[in-house]
């Protein structure tokens, strides 16, 4: 199964696969970690990049930058999918940011 997702702001990001996260371009980002309630997103070397918010949209909490778990595998690339429709973006929550546009992780 796989669930589309965007960013808070409204850009089409791409998807999760059993637990791991996607672009559109089929570059595996990251992986998601059920956290009680809450879907957390930890970058392949372990560190908290964001959490999936309102059930598809990405959003970073500040308080939980810094936080780390233990790094995994980068899981090969996957095929490109036709990316959906960019959304309305949304208010910012009080303690939150953005998260990081699929760009920033496709130039890594």
């Amino acid at each position: 199964m796989s669930d589309w997702l965007w960013t808070w702001s409204g850009e089409s990001f791409g998807y999760i696969s059993n637990d791991a996260l996607y672009t559109t371009n089929g570059l595996h980002v990251a992986y998601v970690v059920q956290d009680g309630a809450e879907q957390l997103i930890f970058s392949v070397d372990g560190q908290y990049i964001g959490e999936v918010k309102d059930g598809d949209r990405l959003i970073t909490k500040l308080s939980r930058l810094g936080r780390t778990r233990g790094s995994r595998s980068q899981r090969s690339m996957r095929s490109a999918r036709s990316g959906r429709s960019h959304r309305s973006g949304r208010s910012m929550r009080s303690g939150y940011q953005d998260f990081p546009s699929r760009s920033q992780f496709e130039q890594w």
